[in-house]
């Protein structure tokens, strides 16, 4: 056992970091260790935020099972990703065939080990989305749905979760100048 004196000292545990952009540095050879986290006392961090994640998610995980990393880490899975998957940019409804392959990719992932879903409704083409859209990608199975994580529109009052998918009900002002 090892004493480590501490006193004058401020004693924490780690820290998580909820919402991070880091799933490029734990899966680069160099970068894995995740140092500049660890560094500020951060042992978990969270990624796959604002809707976007590698696809599918157990090969990410595997790739980080076998170099290893630095921090611990829990992957979300991203709405915005899986909607480019099965539509492109469209800012079209899905039809109910594209519905079912966009909930059988977030089921995959969460299957895979996924901790959540994110949603960045800010971002195209999630933003496209109606809120029953993204009700139905998140509510297959509601057993094994951990997590949504939805990114805010703004930084205004009343932007938060609830504004966002208000929002996300009718179609974007500037849904033109994102096609």
């Amino acid at each position: 056992m090892r004493v480590i004196d501490a006193h004058g000292l401020i004693v924490a545990p780690g820290f998580i970091d909820p919402h991070t952009h880091t799933f490029d540095d734990l899966s680069s050879p160099q970068r894995h260790g995740n140092i500049a986290y660890l560094m500020q006392g951060v042992t978990t961090v969270i990624t796959g935020n604002d809707g976007t994640s590698p696809l599918p998610i157990g090969s990410a995980l595997q790739k980080w099972d076998q170099q290893g990393i630095g921090t611990n880490a829990a992957l979300l899975v991203g709405m915005c990703s899986v909607r480019r998957q099965v539509m492109g940019m469209s800012d079209a409804a899905p039809s109910p065939a594209q519905l079912e392959q966009m909930k059988q990719l977030v089921a995959q992932g969460m299957n895979e080990g996924a901790f959540g879903m994110s949603a960045g409704l800010f971002y195209a083409p999630c933003s496209f989305a109606a809120t029953e859209e993204v009700i139905e990608q998140g509510a297959r199975d509601r057993r094994n749905c951990r997590s949504v994580s939805l990114q805010r529109i703004g930084h205004e009052p009343g932007s938060g979760a609830r504004a966002a998918l208000g929002r996300s009900r009718r179609p974007r002002p500037d849904a033109q100048a994102l096609r």
